[in-house]
């Protein structure tokens, strides 16, 4: 398709103006995602449970204890949150339904010196549909290297 140089450049600046606009405020209204039914759940099992040794000892983290996970809020972690809402931002956009539900919701914590994400299947709004797919478990170091990802 050609295009005018002015005709392109307002095409350009809008679509800039408007994604611009749609992040900050994605940013603004919820960096840090609220606390879902059994999120804290499966980062519990990861740090305590026997099933999962092998996998903290393959991402360093056998030494964090279940009273170190702390919900990352907007009041203290902001910048993290948003910064770990790029890092999965193609997955929080998946949607579903005709509602368009988002398909996961992501709850991000901290233990230790590492950052966890817990991803799970959202509940649609409609009761005439159901989310089906994995559940996923992301490990970061303290300056948001991904170290590892389990999907179960």
């Amino acid at each position: 398709m050609k295009c005018s140089l002015l005709v392109c450049a307002t095409i350009m600046i809008g679509f800039l103006v408007n994604v611009a606009t749609s992040s900050n405020k994605a940013s603004i209204i919820e960096p840090c995602k609220e606390e879902v039914t059994y999120s804290r759940g499966i980062l519990e099992r990861f740090i305590s449970s026997s099933n999962w040794s092998e996998e903290r000892l393959e991402t360093g983290t056998t030494g964090l204890q279940v009273s170190q996970i702390e919900l990352l809020t907007d009041d203290n972690y902001d910048i993290v949150c948003e910064d770990l809402n790029m890092l999965n931002a193609p997955g929080i956009a998946m949607k579903v339904g005709p509602n368009n539900d988002p398909k996961y919701d992501y709850v991000y914590y901290k233990a230790g010196n590492f950052y966890f994400v817990v991803i799970i299947l959202a509940e649609p709004s409609d009761p005439n549909y159901i989310s089906i797919g994995l559940s996923a478990l992301m490990i970061y170091d303290e300056n948001l290297n991904e170290i590892k990802g389990y999907l179960f």
